[in-house]
């Protein structure tokens, strides 16, 4: 009952023995009435912190509207990726410490502040970034057949900072007349029409020789300097791996096979971005969660 509420909670809070109250801005006035019934009953009163409210875009919270589209089949879980509950955050990969540094940063002030999904990203970045192995992800996949006279064989860093992580190999199939075959981004591969050469990266350098197939013509990595692209690639018969997206969209591609050893695991898609991985052994594809950039 309204007249009851403040003489309520201030005795509850004091039989409680809480020490410190927390609590929107909006309560200003009724931490005043509660402060004169502390000193009537002559209790020591807590400490007041009163915060103001926090805008959060771009993301679904609230959650009469999450429960209604859970019913109706919108959504898959609270874990949905297009969701910002913390289990949603979770299953993209964010880190909990991430979210702490945030809110200890971000601090208790009465005054309204608007979240920012950058400087939450820079914080999981910096947890993450010195850890999480590298693989490559190749959306809207194209092939690419390659003329070579000897085995192709790519040779990657796990960490291009961490020589201890050890390298991911990865050897191409000889397909049909000699030629070895690879996958790469359509989007890449539509603008190498202009430049001519290129370089797959952590394989070699190769010439397109038609609009779609392409000769080997060295290793030498100055060839960089001359401002030739540098084009990531995988096998065909790499992993099948969809990424869903916090917006509702997703990406599918292959993936390299290495991506099978990571399930649960944290990771960068080279030129994409980063991602949570659950690995489906039994189908052999991957479900991805993209984070950030």
């Amino acid at each position: 009952v309204y007249p009851l509420y403040n003489y309520s909670v201030a005795i509850d809070d004091h039989l409680m023995g809480l020490t410190h109250v927390l609590r929107g801005k909006d309560h200003l006035n009724n931490t005043l009435r509660q402060k004169w019934i502390y000193r009537y009953l002559e209790w020591d009163p807590p400490h007041f912190h009163h915060y103001g409210f926090v805008s959060i875009e771009d993301v679904v919270l609230k959650t009469s509207h999450i429960r209604e589209s859970l019913t109706t089949g919108k959504y898959s879980g609270w874990d949905d990726p297009r969701l910002g509950t913390l289990r949603a955050l979770g299953r993209r990969g964010l880190s909990p410490e991430a979210l702490r540094r945030y809110w200890v940063e971000a601090s208790i002030r009465p005054i309204e502040i608007k979240f920012s999904w950058k400087t939450l990203y820079a914080h999981d970045r910096d947890i993450h970034e010195a850890t999480s192995p590298r693989l490559f992800f190749v959306a809207k996949p194209t092939e690419l057949p390659l003329g070579c006279d000897h085995p192709l064989v790519g040779h990657a860093p796990v960490h291009p900072d961490r020589p201890e992580m050890g390298l991911r190999e990865v050897s191409l199939p000889e397909g049909e007349n000699g030629l070895y075959r690879v996958v790469v981004p359509l989007e890449d591969l539509s603008k190498l029409s202009a430049a001519g050469r290129f370089r797959l990266k952590d394989l070699a350098n190769f010439e397109l020789s038609g609009p779609r197939d392409a000769r080997y013509i060295g290793d030498d990595l100055s060839i960089l300097k001359q401002g030739v692209p540098i084009v990531h690639w995988t096998t065909p018969e790499g992993v099948p791996t969809v990424v869903h997206r916090p917006d509702g969209g997703e990406d599918q591609g292959i993936s390299e096979p290495l991506v099978m050893e990571h399930d649960d695991d944290f990771v960068q898609f080279e030129r994409y971005g980063f991602v949570r991985l659950e690995v489906d052994d039994e189908k052999g594809s991957v479900t991805a969660f993209f984070a950030y950039r």
